[in-house]
């Protein structure tokens, strides 16, 4: 059984080790789920941990140092597998990209941590069986830091590894709507690096505030950021402070923002 790690190379972008685990020696033990070698360093890379071991200290030690170069190790998630490296890299590749029913093409973030966490639940059955046919074993990283195994589909489910990757309106849609915790953080400054003490908690507050909103039926997104930006400034202080679907359902962007007398 081959051990793997699955990285997401854009959420190290200034991991210097990366360029070691890569580069040289190390571009053996790796395979890039993106065929563009300009762009390996920031697209989902497979690395062989029995091969990486191979290699005297400098490797082992650098992968060490990119496992921790994200903060809750959500760029990271750990495989088990007969495959060996090649094998398992082209499979995973093809589940790099995905159609929409508009015969776009489009990028997953499939070594994302927050992204597989979503897809047992979006994907069909058969799409995860597809995907998860080769693997023994797959551990990603949550929020919170632990680390779990993603439920695989019997080895008896059937597969069909001819089909074009294809996700209708409703998966993009769930896909869609599981990131924009994620989202509203980042269009707010708060990245994983700048809540690394508990990226967790951030994206709780986060989900609430989309939450809060969307029962309010107030489609102003100007009102959603004013309010998460009253939020998480005040560490979700602000979440107790009044029934926010009520207010919400009438509110502007100036009445979150504290100039139509919510302060009062």
């Amino acid at each position: 059984m081959h051990r793997y790690i699955l990285i997401d190379g854009a959420m190290t972008l200034y991991s210097l080790a990366k360029e070691v685990v890569l580069g040289g020696k190390g571009s053996t033990c790796c395979y890039p789920l993106l065929a563009v070698p300009d762009l390996r360093m920031h697209s989902a890379v497979l690395i062989d941990l029995e091969k990486i071991e191979q290699h005297g200290e400098l490797l082992p030690n650098a992968v060490d140092e990119l496992i921790n170069a994200c903060p809750s190790r959500l760029h990271i998630s750990h495989l088990q597998s007969n495959f060996d490296l090649t094998a398992l890299g082209s499979h995973l590749a093809t589940f790099a990209y995905f159609h929409d029913q508009d015969s776009q093409l489009f990028g997953l973030r499939l070594a994302d941590c927050r992204v597989l966490d979503t897809l047992p639940h979006v994907l069909t059955k058969l799409q995860w069986a597809t995907l998860t046919r080769p693997i023994a074993k797959w551990e990603i990283h949550k929020r919170t830091g632990a680390l779990v195994e993603l439920p695989l589909s019997d080895k008896e489910t059937q597969v069909d590894l001819a089909a074009q990757f294809t996700l209708d309106v409703n998966q993009l849609d769930a896909l869609f709507h599981q990131a924009q915790p994620d989202a509203l953080l980042a269009n707010h400054g708060f990245d994983l690096n700048t809540i690394a003490s508990d990226p967790h908690i951030y994206w709780v507050w986060a989900k609430k505030c989309i939450q809060l909103w969307e029962q309010s039926a107030n489609t102003n997104r100007a009102v959603l950021n004013a309010f998460a930006k009253r939020v998480l400034n005040t560490n979700g202080k602000a979440l107790t402070e009044r029934d926010w679907v009520a207010v919400l359902a009438t509110a502007t962007e100036d009445d979150m923002l504290g100039n139509g007398g919510l302060n009062d």
